[in-house]
Parts: structure tokens; sequence; C-alpha cells
């Protein structure tokens, strides 16, 4: 990331102040960005499982009166996998959004006396995504993804 900051200019205290003002509205955001996902989560897993549960339903009984019982199942697993597509572009967006939160705050730290989120995080944590979203939040949704396709493909196959 190019130098976004041009700390070198801050001479006086109130400068110095405005500064940190900064580094804790943008840490707060950050916090603000992680509780969103927490609260999105149980969202997307219902959505999903809702959506696998109707596809199970499906499958289990006979015939569905006044539509073709494969259009039903087929229109459920189209929805189940524009939910899972939708769910991994939100996380992206989020990803890349506290990216470059982590990166102007680490850019403001370089000019403060303690390097807070640096010490916290770590040097390995500084990776490309690294410490923006964990694997399993990742792996959710492409899990869902591989049951839809199971049913696909089981309803292909007429298994």
């Amino acid at each position: 990331m190019h130098n976004i900051l041009n700390m070198n200019t801050i001479t006086n205290q109130e400068e110095k102040e405005k500064s940190f003002e900064q580094y804790k509205m943008i840490n707060e955001s950050i916090h603000q960005i992680n509780m969103m996902r927490e609260t999105s989560n149980p969202f997307w897993l219902t959505a999903n499982g809702l959506t696998i549960s109707g596809i199970s339903y499906l499958n289990t009984i006979g015939e569905v009166t006044e539509m073709n019982k494969e259009t039903l199942l087929i229109s459920l697993i189209l929805v189940g996998y524009l939910f899972c597509v939708v769910w991994l572009n939100y996380l992206n967006s989020i990803r890349l959004s506290l990216k470059t939160r982590y990166d102007i705050l680490l850019e403001i730290e370089h000019y403060l006396p303690i390097k807070f989120a640096q010490r916290v995080y770590g040097n390995l944590n500084k990776k490309e995504g690294k410490w923006t979203l964990t694997f399993s939040e990742l792996l959710v949704p492409c899990i869902f993804i591989m049951s839809y396709s199971f049913f696909l493909l089981r309803l292909i196959l007429k298994i």
C-alpha cells in the first residue's frame, strides 16, 4: 500500500490528537464491520437451512399437485446457489473493507509511539486477508454449495 498519510507534516499537539482520533475512528469502524459480519451469519445459515429443508421435504413426498416436482426442486436448488453466491460476495466485500481499514490503521501506527494492532495481530497475520475472515467463515457457504450440487446431481441422475 502506498503512503496515504503525510504524517511528517504533523508538528503540533493538536494535529497529533486529530490523527489519534482518526485512528480511533478507523478502529471503531473495524469493530462495527466485525459485529455486522457476526450478526449476518445467522441469517445466511437460516436461509440456506430452510432451502435445504425444503429440498429434503420435496424429495420425501410423492407427487406435488399442480406443479412438477423436479421444477420445484431445481428452483430451490437455484435459490440455494444464489444465497451462497450472494453470501460469498458479501464476505468478500467485508474482507476487502477490513483489509483497507487495517492497512490504514497500520500506516497511522508507524507514527504513533505504541504499535497496538501490529503487536496484537503480529507479523504472521499481515498476509493478504489473514486477519479479516476466518477459514471456516468462507468454508460454510462452500459446504452449502456442495450440498446443492449433490442434490442437483442426484436429481439429474435420478438416484
